[in-house]
């Protein structure tokens, strides 16, 4: 899933994951590095992007 130019809250993108079947195996939050030749804002203090690393919801077996 990829999601382009939308401002969603975490809370929206796992409301969708779960209506997808799916759940988050891995949550990054990469931050700019102040040694980066680029000019950033806040990226070196707050996350710019969440990178989610998604897999099939694992079924529960009932007995």
């Amino acid at each position: 899933m990829v999601f382009y130019d939308y401002l969603w809250h975490p809370a929206d993108y796992r409301q969708a994951f779960e209506k997808a079947g799916l759940e988050i195996a891995e949550e990054r939050q990469p931050i700019g590095n102040p040694k980066d030749p680029e000019h950033y804002v806040n990226e070196h203090r707050a996350p710019f992007w969440h990178i989610y690393v998604l897999e099939p919801k694992k079924l529960t077996k009932t007995v």
